[in-house]
This record gives C-alpha cells, structure tokens and sequence, in this order.
C-alpha cells in the first residue's frame, strides 16, 4: 500500500520533467516538503476549524488557515518551476508565520517554543548557511524583541 500512495503522490507532486531537470539533493529537498506539507495542512485546516468554532477568535483561525494557504501554494510552486527556491521561500514563510504568531500570543502555554529547535535546521536544510542564517536571524530577532 505504501508504494502505492507513494508513488502517487510523487506523480502528482514532483512531475517527471521536473525530475529529470533537478539534481539528487534537489530531488531530495523536494520529497521532504511536500511530505511535511502533506501532513501539516490537514493538521493546519483542522486546528483552524477548531480555533473558529471554540470562539477562540478568528486571530488564531486565520493564522491557522493562512499558513495552510502557503503551504498549498508551495505544493503548487513544486508542481509548476524547476527553481524550489520560491515554493521553498514560500513555504518557509508559513512556518515563521505561524511560529512567530504563536509564540508571542503564548496560544499553547509557551510550549510552541519549542519549535525553535527545529526551525534551524530546517533553514540551513533548505537554504544553505547564508539563508540559513538570514531566517534564523529574522525570527530570533522578532521574537526576542517580542518576550522582553
């Protein structure tokens, strides 16, 4: 079954003449964001959905709903341009976004903090040291202005 859903979802996703036009590393840095965004905009829909029905105001809503927004148009971005950077950019916006957002609002009792471990790692993964250190300087430097 596996196989299956996998090798749909890269027909899908990751058309041929893309592939054939990107290199390994490329291909792998593909795999990985359409895999998580996969998984995320369900998650990012449903935690929407919940924030707007519960009253929690349609702030957290709308911040939920947005980063699914990007996330879906990173997914188009992969499908359509052989240059990742935009639909990698864009998706990357997203989880600073929603990242940021949280944060300051404290909308999970401090613990979405925690993302902050991660989010370095996925900047260098796929932009490299120079952007790497761009965004992880961008979102440190908002949110230790913001926790003062």
């Amino acid at each position: 079954m596996l196989p299956i859903l996998q090798n749909t979802i890269i027909k899908i996703f990751l058309p041929q003449d893309i592939l054939d036009q990107i290199s390994t590393e490329e291909k792998r840095k593909r795999v990985c964001v359409v895999a998580v965004t996969l998984i995320a905009i369900p998650f990012l829909l449903g935690y929407g959905i919940v924030h707007l029905s519960m009253g929690e105001g349609i702030e957290n809503s709308m911040a939920d709903l947005l980063t699914a927004g990007l996330f879906i148009a990173t997914l188009v971005f992969l499908r359509t341009d052989v240059d990742g950077r935009i639909a990698y950019r864009t998706a990357m916006a997203g989880f600073t976004f929603l990242l940021f957002y949280n944060v300051v609002i404290g909308l999970y009792q401090g613990s979405d903090i925690l993302w902050l471990y991660i989010y370095p790692l996925v900047a260098f993964f796929l932009f490299g040291v120079r952007e790497g250190f761009m965004w992880n300087g961008f979102l440190l430097g908002f949110i230790s202005q913001e926790l003062r």
